[in-house]
């Protein structure tokens, strides 16, 4: 009963964060996603400790265990449109090559630029001492 308490508790706090960034975006005077805006207060909430992450870690540990309920309406979906995927298979092939390819190089220079500057960091530590 303590358990499923402390779970709600923690889930109000969340839904409280969801309405707000929902009053945000409602607010902005350009079209911003709301979940994309409670990511960004969740992060400062965390980040400035006004949160901490034992106050949700049950209510994540829930959402994490429970992951795969959440992609079950999105199968559905793309099952239900089998139709409008075969008549963009094309398409959507390509789109997916290409972000593969993308996402590969961006990857890899991002690991090339760190390693740089690990070496550069590492070099100077050298002549320092």
């Amino acid at each position: 009963m303590l358990n499923a308490m402390k779970i709600l508790s923690q889930l109000a706090i969340l839904m409280f964060i969801c309405l707000m960034a929902e009053l945000i975006s409602a607010a902005l005077p350009f079209s911003f996603p709301s979940a994309i805006l409670a990511l960004f207060i969740l992060l400062a909430l965390l980040s400035l400790k006004i949160i901490r992450t034992e106050n949700l870690e049950e209510v994540f540990n829930f959402f994490i265990s429970n992951m795969a309920f959440f992609f079950i309406p999105a199968g559905v979906q793309i099952i239900n449109e089998t139709e409008i995927l075969k008549s963009a298979f094309l398409e959507i092939v390509l789109i997916t090559v290409i972000s593969l390819f993308t996402t590969f190089l961006a990857a890899a220079k991002t690991v090339e630029l760190v390693e740089r500057l690990i070496e550069k960091k590492n070099s100077r530590k050298g002549e320092e001492a």
